[in-house]
């Protein structure tokens, strides 16, 4: 049976009863269930259908204001039609899901809190990875040295964790980075630890020393993007999420390529390839890191998140119709 809403709010009875007048003299020949649902308690709702009410949805089909019998007719027999072919084909889901009888699953919940709160979901998460990468540092200046290898074992499998191109605390510099990178006035990475620089390795695996301090758990670059990520979520929730998304030239201009630039060609001119022998060796300075890594996240923030709030709108708006259904339906049924 094909399903016919009609949204409506206090103060609009009248339109409301002329409405459902049009739509008695077609049950006969289209015979439907009809929900009648005030949404004036649901603030979203209300100012997504502001200047719209009364509105009447025939399956996927949506009417705002008054709507003609002859067009009514046509919906309904399109509607008809389509959930028909439905029944015997996988297509039209989304037909067949707005015909059904409304129930609010415990994931219908879950992904309406989401589509909700999915700002805060990613502040904490981007808080708690960025946080608990300078905790490990913290851990082992207070002299628990098990419980910060356990985060540095975490980050691993996401970060090389090259000390000469990681941040230290709770020493003399902030970083050590190799020769190769000609940073002048600060003592390199082989000078304070000891170590080759070419020993991959052992970069990877020092952590540090009281002198040197404890390097954080992810890299230069990874805590440009990770922080930068989070700054500009911040702003977009300050900003009540009104902030429209960058072309994605911009990012791709702006963004990507530094970073992609800035990484690769180190990376090239280091393998000792024949063919790139004309590439001179080169490591990146640790500004050129935190800088083409801030670029990176922040502009990737500022091109995804506006996206996804239109996603999350979208997916809200359908829930929140389905949960406001689902409810009305609970209640005829216990007066039943």
């Amino acid at each position: 049976m094909l399903q016919v809403v009609i949204y409506t709010a206090a103060g609009l009875q009248a339109e409301t009863d002329r409405m459902q007048a049009t739509l008695a003299g077609l049950v006969q020949k289209y015979p439907y269930r009809l929900n009648i649902v005030d949404i004036s308690d649901n603030a979203f709702l209300a100012t997504a259908y502001q200047g719209k009410l009364p509105c009447l949805e025939v399956g996927t089909i949506t009417f705002s204001r008054q709507v003609g019998s002859g067009t009514l007719d046509d919906a309904l027999a399109k509607t008809q039609m389509r959930d028909l072919e439905s029944k015997s084909s996988k297509n039209n889901r989304k037909l067949r899901i707005a015909n059904e009888q409304p129930k609010f699953s415990p994931w219908n919940r879950f992904s309406l809190w989401l589509s909700k709160y999915y700002l805060y979901v990613i502040i904490g998460f981007l808080i708690f990875v960025v946080g608990l990468a300078f905790l490990a540092p913290v851990l082992m200046e207070w002299g628990l040295p098990d419980a910060a290898q356990n985060l540095y074992t975490i980050y691993h499998p996401f970060c090389h964790q090259l000390a000469f191109r990681s941040l230290f605390l709770f020493g003399q510099q902030p970083f050590y980075p190799r020769e190769l990178a000609g940073v002048e006035g600060m003592v390199s990475y082989s000078q304070a630890s000891g170590l080759n620089e070419s020993d991959m390795a052992a970069a990877s695996t020092f952590l540090g020393n009281p002198e040197m301090g404890y390097k954080v758990a992810l890299c230069q670059r990874d805590i440009a993007i990770q922080s930068s990520l989070l700054i500009f979520t911040l702003v977009f929730a300050l900003a009540q999420q009104k902030i429209k998304p960058i072309p994605i030239y911009i990012w791709f201009i702006f963004g990507l390529l530094p970073i992609a630039l800035d990484g690769c060609t180190q990376l090239l001119s280091q393998l000792g390839l024949q063919g790139l022998a004309w590439l001179t060796p080169h490591e990146s300075a640790p500004w050129q890191r935190f800088l083409t890594g801030a670029l990176f996240g922040f502009l990737s923030a500022w091109f995804i998140l506006p996206i996804l709030r239109e996603s999350m709108l979208e997916t809200r708006f359908a829930l929140e119709k389905k949960a406001v259904l689902a409810q009305q339906s609970k209640e005829i049924e216990g007066l039943a």
